[in-house]
């Protein structure tokens, strides 16, 4: 059970770092890609900011459930601002998969414990 959260931890933290990394590479687009639909570039800095902090977070198992709160917190902004009238299949499913496996690890880590190493 514990080697198996591990790398549900290990896998949540490459995807978001890759992703967080991505908007850092192109900051400037993703800026303008937020602010079409509507939110301030403020919210792009903090995004990307929160999703490569929170990547190496969760890899090395620091505020795992706080940072989980997080990564949900983006995937559901993510399918209210820009993918749900697409419908599940080539839609929100990425995000759902990724809400569920964030959901896993709040369930399985203490909220007590800054640091976890399993």
């Amino acid at each position: 059970m514990k080697l198996g959260m591990l790398l549900i931890r290990w896998m949540l933290a490459t995807s978001f770092l890759v992703h967080g990394t991505l908007k850092f590479v192109d900051l400037d687009g993703t800026i303008h890609f937020l602010g079409s639909l509507g939110l301030p570039p403020t919210i792009a800095v903090l995004m990307s900011i929160g999703e490569v902090v929170g990547g190496v977070m969760l890899i090395a198992g620091i505020l795992t459930p706080y940072v989980n709160v997080f990564y949900i917190s983006v995937m559901l902004g993510s399918i209210f601002t820009l993918k749900l009238g697409r419908g599940y299949v080539s839609g929100f499913e990425f995000e759902i998969i990724h809400i569920v496996m964030n959901l896993a690890c709040i369930c399985s880590y203490k909220w007590n414990k800054w640091m976890q190493f399993y």
